[in-house]
């Protein structure tokens, strides 16, 4: 089966396609991208306006774990890993930071790159920022966009 695909690069928050669907969704935890009220509601509201009357669409999103909400900002080592072509150890590391107020999760990861003598070689950091949207919440921003909650599925 030969399938034709047109990629199409837009601001999420404001994307128009001219066309409308049957099926849409947002897994992998995306959802936790928009850090504002702002960006989660216009966000919906495009995908509602983007879905047929009977449309699904379909919300994977996680929820923090208390020790994610109460963790501290010092590092702390997550685990390490050998590069398949130069052999050197990485090894990584997280400090997180969470803003009660803001709901939002400040992720720095840092991956020490150490050669054979295991001297470190290269540091290597990045910054994730992730909001948590809580259950009922969640359940507000839908139905506030116009979508009917007809199953919700978690652990």
């Amino acid at each position: 089966m030969k399938l034709s695909v047109k990629w199409v690069e837009q601001d999420c928050t404001q994307f128009d396609l001219k066309v409308k669907s049957d099926f849409i969704y947002i897994v992998g935890n995306s959802f936790q991208h928009f850090l504002t009220n702002d960006g989660q509601h216009s966000f919906l509201h495009r995908v509602y306006t983007h879905l047929n009357d009977g449309g699904i669409f379909i919300v994977g999103i996680r929820f923090p774990s208390i020790e994610e909400l109460t963790s501290t900002e010092a590092e702390e080592y997550w685990k390490s890993y050998q590069d398949a072509d130069t052999g050197y150890t990485t090894e990584v590391y997280i400090s997180s930071h969470y803003d009660a107020i803001k709901q939002v999760q400040h992720n720095l990861t840092t991956r020490k790159i150490r050669d054979y003598d295991k001297t470190i070689i290269k540091e290597i950091t990045t910054k994730i920022d992730l909001r948590s949207t809580f259950p009922k919440e969640m359940e507000h921003l839908l139905t506030r966009s116009g979508f009917m909650i007809t199953s919700a599925y978690g652990d």
